[in-house]
């Protein structure tokens, strides 16, 4: 159970030590915070600038480079519950879709949706779309968008359910494969 004193020193800390931590990582953001049925805290998150869809955390070439949005978030709110001694503590974040499930089918079909839109001419000529970079050779086409990595298949084509957003990419020869150019191109859209 969360007391409203609870509550208002949650608050409190979010506003100052949380919107710190959160922008070190480059994430400004107010929140509206209120208490359900004295059992759960919502944060809803408002005035939001485009939030990125990771967040580099280290400088590793490997799936700990990049961290979800919404794992960072969750972070800092845990922290929050951790230094005003809630516990347990159920806390419900409220913001874009796409922050919250990035394999959520709306996230995926725009994926798929702008692949189809701008990956072929006119004509149906394969062409570089210029919502997506690749790497690995061609082999991979990551969306600018969402980081999400999709394997490009002979037919130029992308497929949802093929897609990994680069935190969850455990596959370590991925990694290896990229070359100083590739590596390039996601420090430009990703850090």
């Amino acid at each position: 159970m969360v007391t409203t004193s609870q509550l208002n020193t949650f608050k409190k800390v979010f506003n100052s030590y949380g919107k710190r931590s959160l922008k070190n990582y480059g994430i400004n953001v107010d929140a509206e915070i209120y208490l359900v049925d004295a059992e759960y805290i919502v944060v809803k998150l408002t005035g939001q600038q485009k939030l990125p869809p990771v967040i580099k955390v280290n400088d590793r070439w490997d799936e700990f480079r990049y961290e979800s949005l919404k794992n960072v978030i969750i972070g800092v709110l845990n922290e929050i519950s951790d230094l005003v001694e809630i516990k347990p503590i159920d806390i419900r974040l409220i913001t874009q879709p796409t922050i919250l499930d990035v394999y959520g089918s709306s996230n995926l079909n725009k994926d798929v949706n702008d692949w189809n839109r701008t990956a072929f001419d006119e004509n149906r000529e394969m062409r570089v779309s210029p919502l997506f970079f690749y790497v690995n050779d061609g082999a991979y086409a990551i969306s600018k968008r969402s980081a999400i990595s999709y394997p490009v298949s002979t037919k130029h084509e992308i497929y949802g359910e093929d897609g990994f957003n680069l935190p969850d990419i455990e596959n370590q020869d991925w990694w290896d494969s990229l070359d100083d150019g590739d590596k390039d191109e996601i420090i430009s859209y990703f850090g």
